[in-house]
């Protein structure tokens, strides 16, 4: 037996079988909900309750969100990590191997053309100055700065699935196995 489900204006749910009929008129001034199915003449068309589920069920690719966004992870050191966590991975674990880095070094390594507007990483002082939208564009919570001789830095979290694969073609070139 099948049931079909009928919202009224005031989003009072009624059901009804398959037995009773499967049209129901609606006041001409109601409004159309998003979503409802309207017949040839005007008249509310009842969904079943298959096709209610089949409307709630999330359509993504791989690796995709519902709003189309590229949310793969990235294996590395024995961890998933989302782009710009992977990003803050390397970093950290190229500075933990060169105890005493300069900034300079750093960004021979990981030079601001792998990320066009913010730079891989920054200070945390000019880090701080790129805030937008009330927004900051790099990680900047304690513990995922990262101290270099007499600085911090704080690396970006701006990353897509298109600006991720030079800083990807560069990791791997340094030795490091991101999968």
């Amino acid at each position: 037996m099948k049931f079909y489900f009928i919202a009224s204006q005031n989003s009072e749910t009624f059901a009804s079988t398959e037995n009773e009929g499967t049209e129901i008129n609606e006041p001409a001034s109601a409004p159309e909900k998003k979503g409802s199915l309207k017949s040839k003449k005007g008249k509310a068309i009842a969904k079943t309750s298959d096709e209610m589920e089949e409307k709630e069920k999330p359509r993504t690719k791989k690796g995709k969100s519902d709003g189309g966004r590229d949310m793969r992870k990235f294996k590395f050191d024995g961890t998933l990590h989302t782009k710009g966590g992977l990003v803050l991975a390397v970093i950290q674990k190229y500075v933990e191997k060169r105890k005493n880095i300069s900034v300079a070094k750093l960004k021979e390594a990981f030079p601001d053309e792998l990320l066009q507007r913010f730079g891989v990483f920054q200070e945390v002082r000019k880090a701080k100055t790129f805030m937008s939208g009330g927004r900051d564009r790099f990680f900047l919570k304690d513990d995922q700065l990262i101290k270099i001789q007499n600085s911090k830095i704080a690396v970006s979290n701006q990353w897509s699935a298109d600006n991720i694969k030079p800083f990807l073609s560069t990791a791997k070139k340094l030795g490091f196995e991101i999968r």
